[in-house]
């Protein structure tokens, strides 16, 4: 269970705090509650780069797995100390690389440090037309699972389609203002390796316009 809240606290800077929590079952029973701290702030125009934003985390502050076994990693094999990894810091920054009536392009970069003890960066890129269509691609480089001899080099990929759409004769929803409304349809996928491959579907829908 995640839950996730954030503040605006001037036009550029904006705090955020989350909530994990889980429980686990089967050989051993677990369970985690933790919190996350965060801001982004909006720098706006940098150079060539429009609409320039940073951020930075900490994750997992408080009580984590701990009774975890990874399968398949040298040296875990009597168990993980916690999963994840407490206090784990994360930075990154993004951006708009072009912006014209029809197309965008946009840029974005992270990295995470578990514990100081592994570096993993994730880079994306996402290409917009009418602010309809949406392609985005995105990599994670992962140090220590490198290190391990673990190469994945394939790139997850997305695509989402957003468009409004009309309800009428509905006078609650025209009371709240929302008889005019955003839908964004999308699906993704990943291939982890030559038998494993992961694809995600999600509907969102935005009640009313900005």
């Amino acid at each position: 269970f995640k839950l996730g809240l954030a503040k605006e606290i001037t036009d550029k800077l904006t705090l955020g705090i989350g909530l994990n929590s889980g429980i686990f079952w089967g050989a051993d029973t677990d369970w985690d509650l933790s919190a996350n701290l965060g801001f982004v702030y909006t720098w706006g125009d940098l150079a060539f780069i429009k609409d320039f934003r940073y951020g930075a985390s900490i994750l997992n502050l408080g009580k984590n797995f701990g009774k975890t076994t990874i399968v398949g990693i040298k040296g875990a094999d009597k168990g993980a100390a916690t999963l994840p990894m407490l206090a784990t810091v994360k930075a990154g920054a993004a951006g708009t690389l072009v912006s014209n009536d029809i197309i965008k392009l946009g840029a974005s970069f992270d990295l995470t440090l578990p514990a100081f003890m592994n570096v993993i960066a994730d880079l994306g890129l996402q290409f917009s037309v009418k602010d309809m269509l949406f392609i985005s691609v995105a990599e994670k480089i992962n140090i220590a699972e490198l290190a391990c001899g673990v190469k994945n080099v394939m790139p997850s990929v997305g695509l989402s389609f957003r468009f409004t759409f009309d309800v009428k004769n509905n006078e609650y929803l025209q009371k709240n203002g929302w008889s005019q409304s955003e839908m964004s349809a999308s699906v993704a996928w990943k291939q982890f390796d030559k038998t494993v491959n992961a694809v995600s579907a999600g509907v969102d829908v935005n009640l009313g316009l900005k």
